[in-house]
């Protein structure tokens, strides 16, 4: 079974979205660093940066449903949290 040609403009968006993802990835992994040494000794700040990886991630999910032009407000959003859950469940 074939799949039918994608258009210039799904292409644009498929590679704008990955873009998204990418672009967010580098900082998440950089808070999820910080999160890890500031575990021990700093509780509330890593308290905090943690706040700040569920924002970004929630944001970055958001952006890429908005580049193809769907609803931001989706059960699917909450994919985002994943990464701010992992740093809170391994280091908090």
């Amino acid at each position: 079974m074939a799949r039918a040609p994608m258009s210039t403009q799904k292409v644009q968006q498929w590679i704008i979205s990955l873009l998204v993802l990418a672009v967010s990835c580098f900082p998440l992994g950089a808070l999820t660093a910080a999160v890890a040494m500031l575990s021990d000794e700093r509780h509330d700040a890593a308290m905090v940066l943690v706040g700040v990886m569920a924002a970004l991630g929630l944001a970055a999910v958001s952006a890429g449903r908005l580049v193809h032009r769907l609803s931001p407000v989706s059960p699917w959003t909450l994919l985002g949290l994943l990464p701010a859950l992992a740093a809170a469940a391994l280091y908090l």
